[in-house]
This record gives C-alpha cells, structure tokens and sequence, in this order.
C-alpha cells in the first residue's frame, strides 16, 4: 500500500517534468535540475506514502527522523517544517506552500452554507496528495475524528477535476452492495462487445468517483464480513463483478471509488479489511493546527463584522481568543476528567 503511494507521488512528479518540457522544447529542464527535482521530490514522498495514515504529531516525528538521516539539502527553516513545503519545479528548490493558501472574503450570506471551505496550509497539503491519487486512478480513504473535514476535502478536491462527475454514497449499518448496484444503474451504461459486458459513466469522457462517506459503519455478519466492502474490493482488485440477475461478468470503465470514515475505535464503527485495505492509500486528516484555525475564524470573523465597521479591525483578535478559549477548555476538560469531554 504504501508503495502503491509512494509510486503515484513519484509519477505524478515525472508527468509534471514531461509536461513542462513538451511546453518548453527551447528550455527544457537539466538533468542536474531533475536529479535536484527529484532527490528532494523522494523525500518528500517517502514522508507522505509510509506517515500519510499517522496522526499529525506521530506523522511530524516521522519526517523529523528521516530529515535526521538524510543526506539530502533540507527546507531552510529545517526538519521540523518539510510537511509544509513542496519542491519547485524550475529549479528543484523547497518552496513553501504558504505561498497557494489564498486569503479569501466571504459574503455573510454565505457563511452559514454547508459547501464553503476556507483554504488553509491543510486543505492546500491534503489537495495535493488527494490529486496525486486521484489521477493515478487508485483508491484513496480519508480517515479523522469527526469535523476534521474529511468530506469537504474529498469533495472540493474532486469539484476541481474538470474530467470528474461526483457522486457521494452516505454509508449507514445497513448499507450492502445493492447500493452501490443502484447507482451503476443511474449512473452508468452496459455496453456489450466481444471481450463482454463493459459498465462505462453516460457521460463521454468523464470518470465516475463514488464518494463513500462513513466507508466503515456497515455491519459485520457473524464471519466479520462487510458485504459492500467485500464488493468493493473485488471491484477494485478485479475492475469489474459478477452481475447478480445473470451471472455475467462486467468490466468497469472510467469509474473509481474513494471514502472517508471515522477512526474504528469510534462507536458503531468496524474496522476495515486488511484485504481491502491494501489497495488503498490512505491519509489522516487530523483536526486543524492553531495556524489553520486562525486562518479559518478570522475569515469568518472578518466577514461576520462586515455588518459592524466600527469594530471589523478586531476580527483577528477576536478569533485568536475564541482559539485560546477551545484549546483551554480541551486542555482542562478531558476524557480522564468526564468520559463525555470528548474534542
């Protein structure tokens, strides 16, 4: 799995260095500029591919020790910030992400829509990595406690591919492959050929991705089985299924899935299949830093005291003390204090 991840970071970075020079046949780049590129470029992907399922803290720890052993040039402000930089391009130089988190202003209309995401160093992080996946067509599972912004990640990285139809599945208990059946149906055509029955998205040219929110919640038979994970995965292990009514074996065309769950350890959720779980790449989205948090509340302050000119120059100091208020009440009201004090 790990691998697989590992590969698709690199491939990306290949197609990135093809791409730029079929544009550029006058200038293309070095070979010392692309073994800089790439030296740096492993790293970084080695950090992603083998700590990308980690906790932010155990996942900092991780890219700490293999900056310590490394003979590779570093970021300039050293190991503790390689999460947060990307490597150029043109010259194969760090470069920091900072740089594409845009500041954004938002109507006060549209601060309570459930659709709005304010960009910040984690969203721009997780968007990179989620595409890098995404278009080497391998499955991708996004995993974090509940509001740490699984699902608005997957679905604003997925409204960004032009050559991309969404369609999100709300897992529940219940949940079993006639699910998944239902929407090959709505969605998708049979085609039949010689090499037989082919399931392909009605719309030309595009990729059918099925969001599988809550992946984990379906129930276990009494051998620990899902039944829709089990489809799943011969779906993503084989590329096609046995068709029930028949009996035919239909090939899948243009159509991948991706999920977000809780972690297993929740209530009500099961953990995954190991068989399942090996062909795909997997992220912790953890909730955000206090940097990322500032970002977000003081955009929203910012808006919200649009209606307020007197006091809109406060917007930032007001979210910095909502901030220093959350991280004091989950600092004194713990799990060990009441097992319902839970963040």
């Amino acid at each position: 799995r790990a691998l697989a991840a590992f590969v698709s970071l690199i491939s990306m970075t290949i197609g990135a260095i093809a791409e730029y020079n079929a544009d550029h046949p006058s200038f293309p780049l070095s070979k010392s500029s692309i073994e800089k590129l790439m030296k740096r470029q492993v790293l970084l992907a080695t950090v992603w591919a083998l700590g990308g399922s980690l906790e932010l803290s155990q996942r900092e720890q991780f890219a700490q020790y293999l900056c310590r052993i490394t003979s590779i040039p570093l970021p300039p402000s050293g190991e503790t910030r390689i999460l947060d930089f990307e490597v150029n391009l043109e010259d194969g130089e760090w470069a920091s992400l900072d740089r594409k988190v845009p500041n954004i202003e938002l109507e006060v209309h549209k601060i309570a829509s459930s659709d709005v995401l304010v960009p910040t160093l984690d969203t721009v992080r997780h968007e990179q990595l989620l595409q890098s996946w995404l278009r080497s067509r391998r499955l991708a599972i996004l995993c974090g406690p509940p509001g740490s912004g699984k699902t608005m990640t997957i679905a604003y990285t997925l409204r960004s591919l032009p050559d991309v139809e969404l369609v999100s599945l709300n897992f529940s208990s219940s949940s079993s492959p006639d699910l998944l059946l239902k929407t090959f149906d709505h969605y998708c055509s049979y085609v039949k050929t010689m090499e037989g029955a082919i399931l392909q998205p009605q719309l030309s040219g595009k990729w059918l991705v099925i969001f599988c929110d809550e992946i984990n919640l379906p129930d276990t038979d009494k051998y620990g089985t899902q039944h829709v994970i089990s489809f799943l995965r011969q779906i993503v292990e084989l590329g096609g299924f046995w068709r029930p009514k028949d009996l035919t074996w239909v090939k899948l065309e243009r159509i991948q899935v991706v999920g977000a769950c809780n972690p297993p350890t929740d209530v009500g959720r099961h953990a995954l299949s190991s068989r399942f779980l090996r062909h795909a790449s997997l992220l912790y989205v953890d909730f955000p830093g206090r940097e990322s948090l500032l970002q977000i509340y003081g955009t929203l302050s910012r808006s919200l005291l649009k209606l307020s000119p007197s006091v809109r120059s406060l917007a930032d100091s007001v979210a910095a003390a909502m901030i220093d208020i959350y991280d004091k009440c989950r600092r004194e009201l713990r799990r060990d204090v009441q097992a319902h004090y839970i963040f």
